[in-house]
């Protein structure tokens, strides 16, 4: 009998550790979903992961699993999680209309004025003002 919260993703880390025939691609895609809410926690180990992942041929979920587990355990700190946001922002500076908001609203984050929620919301909007599908699959937008 397993009791979990977070049923879906406890369903999917189950599925991957448990495939005998697991290909790296897999957890670079569950790392995709991850990543920046990894980075969020601890950004030392959103590099060990990275550093894990580029050892292609040592496939092991459970250490890649207990990694992320980890790092979620690691409390969060303001200016990890605008560490975070700014590399999400990234992904829109070809496309950002919105700059001096976006610069505003740092400001207001590092102020203390503006909640790191409500940062999440408006960049969740501009993924899906531009379908960004990879960041709108992310957890760091999606869950909370």
């Amino acid at each position: 009998m397993l009791e979990v919260k977070d049923k879906n993703l406890s369903a999917l880390k189950i599925k991957n550790c448990t495939d005998n025939q697991l290909k790296i691609s897999t957890l670079e895609k569950a790392w995709a979903k991850y990543k920046y809410m990894i980075l969020e926690h601890s950004p030392l180990h959103y590099q060990y992961i990275k550093t894990f992942l580029k050892e292609k041929h040592n496939i092991d979920p459970l250490s890649f699993y207990d990694l992320i587990d980890e790092a979620l355990c690691t409390p969060v700190k303001l200016g990890t999680q605008i560490n975070a946001i700014e590399h999400v922002c990234g992904y829109f500076k070809n496309n950002f209309d919105d700059k001096e908001i976006y610069k505003k609203k740092i400001i207001n984050l590092k102020k203390g004025t503006l909640s790191v929620m409500a940062m999440k919301k408006w960049l969740y909007s501009k993924a899906q003002l531009y379908n960004y599908i990879y960041l709108l699959e992310s957890y760091f937008l999606t869950i909370s």
